[in-house]
């Protein structure tokens, strides 16, 4: 198994697509509303998007992997802190 960048950049290239759609969407609905914190939550939205394709990606190649589970648990920290800043 081999994760090297020079090997895999189909991946990264595949998350950073899925990355700029969900911000751009999310930013087309969220920044007239919401304004600077509409724009905060959509590069939030896309930053998230990009985590879970690249460990999906990952998830397939280590077998014991728990997908779901580390994403529940990235998601759980990063929605705390947005609640702790966004208070």
């Amino acid at each position: 198994m081999d994760l090297t960048p020079d090997t895999k950049q189909h991946i990264d290239l595949i998350a950073n697509a899925v990355g700029v759609a969900v911000c751009f969407i999310a930013g087309l609905v969220l920044i007239p509303k919401h304004g600077a914190v509409g724009a905060a939550t959509s590069q939030f939205l896309s930053l998230l998007a990009m985590a879970l394709v690249e460990i999906g990606y990952l998830s397939r190649k280590i077998v014991d992997f728990k997908v779901w589970r580390i994403a529940g648990f990235t998601f759980t920290c990063l929605l705390t802190v947005c609640l702790f800043i966004w208070k």
